[in-house]
């Protein structure tokens, strides 16, 4: 081991700032929480020149009649299509290399009495299509770059996830 340390190299990372972004799809999964409410996990990677670029934020919907208007808003600002809500095979394959942008927040949020903060996307007016200057600009992919994939999804009193939500 090396007396030099480099944050960057241990897969270290800045939380994205406030603001709105142009990202592309990297991660989507189906997955549940423990109480057994399926949800859709999708990592968004910043795709534009700045000081967050290649930095990814994750988000999470969830599969409730209540929730659903929400993943619509969403489906519709990425360009996505219709999908079985039950196969995490096409879930990645529909989702993955979409392009949209994104306006990020910061939320607090409670962990074993610790108070944290997170970068993630508006719930409700945060993903806007792209209009067709910007799709040419950030062009959608058909695959992933390899970029990281959402942690397993949890219950709030999960202890072994970072992620807020």
């Amino acid at each position: 081991m090396s007396n030099v340390f480099d944050p960057t190299a241990q897969g270290a990372s800045q939380m994205v700032g406030i603001g709105d972004y142009y990202v592309r799809i990297n991660s989507a999964k189906l997955d549940s929480t423990k109480t057994g409410t399926k949800l859709i996990l999708v990592g968004f990677k910043i795709i534009e020149e700045g000081d967050f670029k290649g930095e990814t934020v994750f988000d999470r919907f969830f599969l409730t009649e209540k929730s659903l208007k929400r993943l619509g808003t969403f489906c519709i600002a990425a360009g996505i299509g219709t999908f079985d809500l039950e196969d995490s095979q096409e879930i990645r394959d529909t989702f993955v290399g979409k392009t949209l942008k994104i306006k990020v927040i910061h939320e607090n949020y409670d962990k074993n009495g610790e108070t944290r903060v997170s970068a993630k996307p508006e719930p409700w007016n945060g993903f806007m299509k792209l209009s067709a200057s910007e799709r040419e600009e950030y062009p959608a992919s058909e695959a992933s770059d390899g970029a990281d994939e959402p942690g397993e999804a949890a219950g709030d009193d999960d202890d072994d996830d970072d992620l807020p939500f």
